[in-house]
């Protein structure tokens, strides 16, 4: 007769991994996949396709590849355990323990990292990472993934790299060390800061086309009536913005307005 199968305990099901994530490189050398619990934390493993070797980070939530496939970006975050006790102890949020970035040169297998990490943003092109740390300090950081070249840019309340080219927009708000509030265009090929559009108003939607030569976004400088004020606004090639439409503008039905909640995008 066939042995009964055991079943298992519900503690044997909390922690039974799942595989929630799957990533290989463009270069098809590497993989990485993420193993997760339904009680715990997350695991990335990094693999490559020769088996020889195997990477393991714990406790984790995203790994990226870059561009090229030379560099694999994993965020660690802090372990459930140490995250509920805290909770239990009545931590204030601005107190709790912040995530880390690790990026690891997958040939030479070395590896920094950034702590205290609030959010980051990898380049689809080019070896570049944008990224913000602490949850006070909101300046804008853009560095090459090797380490090597580094910019601060001021505080910024959005941004975002292009698909096609290392060009980076973003928001700030600052009005200090000769940089005025408003939209800007940085890119690798000209890595200082060129303001397209000043103001203190409300940016909306910036999109890229994906040559990374155009930059489209909303905008009004009054947030109250944001639904009825918001202008179309395109920069090429860093330069000055353009107000391109608005309420008035002439061929716009009588009462149509400009919808701050239309996702923009370019033909091309």
């Amino acid at each position: 007769t066939m042995k009964a199968q055991k079943a298992l305990t519900p503690q044997e099901l909390e922690a039974w991994k799942r595989i929630t994530t799957r990533v290989i490189s463009d270069d098809g050398q590497w993989a990485a996949a993420m193993f997760t619990p339904w009680k715990g934390d997350s695991e990335v493993q990094l693999l490559s396709v020769d088996g020889k070797a195997v990477y393991t980070y714990s406790p984790t939530s995203e790994v990226k590849f870059s561009s090229s496939a030379a560099y694999a970006l994993v965020k660690k975050v802090p372990a459930d355990a140490l995250v509920d006790e805290l909770k239990l102890k009545k931590t204030k949020k601005d107190k709790m323990p912040m995530d880390e970035l690790i990026v690891r040169h997958l040939k030479s297998g070395t590896e920094w990292s950034i702590d205290s990490l609030k959010g980051y943003k990898l380049a689809e092109e080019g070896e570049w990472l944008a990224y913000q740390r602490t949850r006070k300090d909101s300046a804008l950081v853009v560095v090459s993934l090797d380490g090597t070249q580094k910019y601060v840019l001021p505080s910024a309340s959005a941004y975002g790299f292009a698909k096609e080219k290392a060009a980076l927009y973003f928001v700030t708000k600052e009005d200090k060390d000769g940089k005025k509030p408003g939209m800007y265009v940085w890119t690798a090929e000209k890595p200082q800061p060129i303001l397209i559009k000043e103001g203190k108003g409300m940016f909306v939607q910036p999109t890229f086309n994906n040559a990374g030569t155009k930059l489209a976004f909303l905008y009004t400088n009054d947030k109250k009536e944001k639904d009825y004020t918001m202008a179309l606004w395109v920069s090429e090639n860093a330069g000055e913005a353009r107000e391109i439409v608005n309420r008035t503008t002439a061929g716009l039905p009588e009462g149509w307005v400009v919808s701050p909640n239309q996702r923009l995008s370019f033909s091309d």
